[in-house]
């Protein structure tokens, strides 16, 4: 009887370990979905054209209530991640840029973000971007403590050309300890 008990007790640690595991393996964290939104589709897509959110999401259906930026064309819309987020890519003639965007969907008053760790923000964002271009942070200490939740503060990572700020641009918006959206553009070079 008690090997039949230390059995059933071991045998539903093992089973408990082994679900623990698999839920902490598959769990997508909103800081692995900026990642992916950030490197593996907005920053390729600014950059060297392309298709982004290939097969992700769905199309914006009427009955969402978004309205997408009427200024951009040759590009298209998607919501994304459980219709939590609404992405936005294509060209803007005027200023002449190629631009990506992802921001949070509003469902009852409330703006859907992105859930990240404030602590050492900056730094990741960094070295997700570093493989795509020199892109300096526009002068700013990344403290995300610093805006209350009814505010709105954008962290901007730039390409420095001379003078001038030019070329590739990565805007992320906080909202308080949250990222309500991030835009990504570049430049286009006219050519004579």
């Amino acid at each position: 009887m008690v090997a039949k008990v230390y059995g059933f007790l071991t045998g539903a640690g093992v089973t408990a370990a082994a679900i623990f595991g698999f839920n902490a393996w598959r769990n997508v964290s909103d800081e692995d979905r900026l990642t992916l939104v950030i490197t593996d589709h907005c920053l390729p897509y600014v950059t060297a054209g392309g298709l982004p959110f290939d097969g992700m999401g769905r199309a914006i259906g009427v009955y969402d209530g978004i309205t997408t930026d009427e200024r951009i064309i040759n590009g298209g819309a998607a919501v994304i991640f459980d219709a939590r987020f609404v992405a936005e890519w294509g060209v803007i003639t005027e200023p002449p840029v190629r631009i990506c965007m992802v921001y949070g969907v509003v469902k009852d008053a409330v703006q859907q973000v992105f859930e990240v760790a404030p602590d050492g923000f900056d730094g990741r964002v960094t070295r997700m971007i570093e493989p795509f271009d020199e892109l300096r942070p526009d002068v700013f200490e990344l403290d995300m403590s610093d805006g209350s939740e009814n505010s709105l503060l954008p962290f901007v990572w730039q390409k420095q050309i001379g003078s001038e700020n030019k070329g590739l641009n990565v805007t992320i918006t906080t909202s308080g300890q949250l990222i309500a959206g991030v835009m990504i553009f570049e430049d286009f070079v006219q050519k004579p």
